[in-house]
Order: structure tokens, then C-alpha cells, then sequence
């Protein structure tokens, strides 16, 4: 699925706010898929981990990640495997404070 075109004012938006966060416009519409297709119920496990510029990623659903935890190896046996987990977006940065806002809002009915 490619997106071939987009209307111009939802492209100006895409634009502002891909500079805003410094990110690619390829970048910005894959986590606004990633983010739809998450509360449709997707999940990915991240197994699948690639690099790009020494930066971990998820080759499967191209989420950014941040390693937790380094491998353990003694006597060539793996005894601990590396852990990663995802990197928070300003997608999960907004709707953390629209739910606080809105539980704030609730609880002062």
C-alpha cells in the first residue's frame, strides 16, 4: 500500500508537523498506520531487529527501539538474550495527555 496522493492542505499539515517532531514525511505516515492498525488489534513482537545508523529497529513494523538489556553470554552459551523495547512516540506523547486530561476532566463532574 503506497500512498500516491494526498490532498494539499492534509500534506502542508503532514509537512509542519513532520519539522515540528524531526522526522521524515514516510516516517510520520507509518506511525500514523502503525498507530490505527494498533487499536484495530495488529501486534508485532519485535523479533525481527535490524539496524540502521547503530539505531535499533523492528524490521517487520519499522518501529524505533531502545535496547534494555544486553546479551549475556559464559563459556559460549547464551544465557541471556538482548531485550529491546519501543521507542515513545509524540503519537504516544498526545494521546497519554489527551487520556490524562480527560480523566482529570472526569473526575472533577
Amino acid at each position: 500500500m503506497t500512498f500516491e496522493y494526498v490532498p494539499p492542505s492534509l500534506y502542508n499539515f503532514l509537512i509542519q508537523l513532520a519539522e515540528k517532531n524531526k522526522l521524515g514525511i514516510l516516517e510520520l505516515k507509518t506511525m500514523f498506520i502503525r498507530k490505527v492498525a494498533n487499536d484495530l488489534g495488529f501486534y508485532c513482537p519485535h523479533e525481527s531487529i535490524g539496524y540502521k545508523d547503530k539505531k535499533p529497529f523492528c524490521k517487520r513494523c519499522w518501529t524505533r527501539l531502545n535496547q534494555t538489556e544486553q546479551q549475556t553470554i559464559f563459556k559460549g552459551k547464551l544465557i541471556k538474550s538482548t531485550e529491546y523495547e519501543p521507542i515513545e512516540t509524540f503519537l504516544d506523547q498526545f494521546y497519554s495527555y489527551i487520556s490524562t486530561r480527560e480523566s482529570k476532566f472526569e473526575h472533577e463532574k
